[in-house]
């Protein structure tokens, strides 16, 4: 499914119908899986956008019968929301508004006011084919619904059309002073959008300074801690070197000391063998 999106934004539309079959086919049997119902509302939307109104309403005919009432009522808005759009693409405004009808208490019931407010957009937008000044009150309500709500981009879609009853009403002046409102908007939210795209750059590069700081951090540990090992088997060395020289100068002064207890036993042993034989003085007696 996520194949199919990236393919539906980038305008590979024939790609995206493919990977959605692809998905329909190995959904589960149980067809009332909201992500199937998600895949047919998806291929409508690519149907429509492909200019293939007839295949379009029939996927999104498809959505709608599986969003059963009583277990996906919620899932019944976009269904409904774009079969009406497919039919006031297609000039068939009674449709469009049983639709958008059916749909419109829903998003009241589920508080969905983004919902209802598009829903809205719809209905005016037909309601102005036969009384635009009706249409234009519906669209000065939903204009004040979406600066409470902040929604920007939906109050440059409901200001457009604001624009386009106001051209057919012929009062340009205030066709005009409203298209410049538009505009300011488009141009603030163009700001806030580049504003979030800078920060998230400059999130991205302290995220890479902080994984070079960490890498850095990290060989300086590893190369510390090689020093330590070095260190260590310097001083294991060391430490064996004068347990050896120690061992071995114990050694060697108790074999000093054994020459010399032995050299002095020898020299003992020399004086006490004297000739005891008689003298020449008492010879010649």
């Amino acid at each position: 499914m996520k194949l199919g999106i990236v393919n539906e934004l980038v305008g590979n539309f024939d790609k995206a119908i493919d990977y959605y079959t692809k998905a329909l086919d190995i959904s589960p049997k149980n067809k009332t899986e909201v992500n199937t119902i998600n895949l047919y509302n998806n291929m409508g939307n690519v149907y429509g956008r492909m200019g293939k109104y007839e295949d379009a309403k029939t996927y999104f005919k498809k959505a709608l019968d599986q969003a059963s009432p009583d277990q996906f009522e919620p899932d019944r808005v976009a269904a409904l929301t774009n079969l009406a759009n497919a039919y006031i693409l297609t000039d068939d405004n009674a449709h469009a508004l049983e639709c958008l009808n059916t749909a419109l208490p829903l998003t009241l019931k589920y508080k969905v006011p983004e919902d209802y407010t598009r829903i809205m957009l719809l209905m005016a937008s037909i309601t102005s084919q036969t009384n635009p000044h009706i249409a234009l009150d519906t669209l000065k309500s939903v204009l004040n619904a979406t600066r409470q709500m902040q929604q920007r981009q939906l109050q440059t879609e409901v200001m457009q059309a604001m624009v386009d009853i106001y051209e057919q009403l012929g009062n340009y002046k205030d066709a005009y002073n409203l298209l410049k409102q538009e505009h300011k908007l488009k141009d603030s939210i163009y700001n806030i959008e580049k504003e979030k795209q800078i920060a998230s750059l400059q999130a991205m590069h302290d995220l890479e300074q902080s994984n070079e700081k960490l890498q850095e951090m990290s060989l300086t540990e590893q190369k510390n801690k090689r020093t330590r090992n070095v260190i260590i088997v310097i001083a294991i060395s060391l430490g064996t070197a004068l347990i050896a020289l120690a061992y071995s100068f114990t050694k060697t002064t108790k074999l000093n000391k054994k020459l010399a207890k032995r050299e002095a036993e020898l020299a003992i042993t020399t004086k006490t063998r004297r000739p005891t034989g008689p003298t020449l003085k008492g010879e010649l007696r």
